[in-house]
């Protein structure tokens, strides 16, 4: 088990990797537009710095040999034909101090109320909203479904 920065660790949990799982997890490059492929973030050029960064390239081995990546799991949108995603298990080891907590509870509320406006204007979008005026409107005859199994008269024009 490895204690990190704050009040968690990693315990040792193996994880599975995917079944598309290679060592060049961990040494792979990162490519900018154009395809044009660096080998680490030194490499790559100022025009591209913006968005080609540091963190889109793994860990130097040095780096890696301590941070236990062998017990997380990242899955690529091309392995599993599904967002990517970074897994990794984590235990809470001492309460959180007064501080963080306050951080945690004012992003959960900032989360919330950015839920509530995204589902107000999907309302609104959508013509669900209450406030609007309730008109109501009519379908048009020869839009209606028939009721029964006739066939509509055939009109003669001409």
């Amino acid at each position: 088990e490895q204690q990190q920065g704050g009040g968690e660790e990693k315990p040792h949990v193996p994880l599975g990797p995917p079944e598309s799982w290679d060592e060049a997890t961990l040494t792979r490059r990162a490519c900018a537009e154009g395809l044009i492929e660096y080998k680490c973030y030194e490499d790559v050029i100022e025009k591209h710095q913006r968005r080609v960064r540091k963190s889109c390239f793994p860990p130097t081995p040095d780096e890696a040999a301590t941070m236990g990546l062998e017990k997380c799991l990242r899955c690529l949108p091309q392995d599993m034909d599904t967002g990517g995603f970074f897994v990794a298990l984590f235990r809470k080891v001492k309460p959180l101090s007064q501080r963080a907590r306050e951080r945690s509870q004012n992003l959960a509320e900032e989360i919330r109320g950015d839920v509530a406006r995204a589902q107000e204007k999907d309302d609104d979008d959508c013509g669900n909203n209450a406030d609007a005026d309730d008109k109501t409107t009519t379908t048009p005859a020869s839009k209606k479904p028939r009721t029964d199994d006739t066939k509509p008269a055939a009109t003669a024009e001409g």
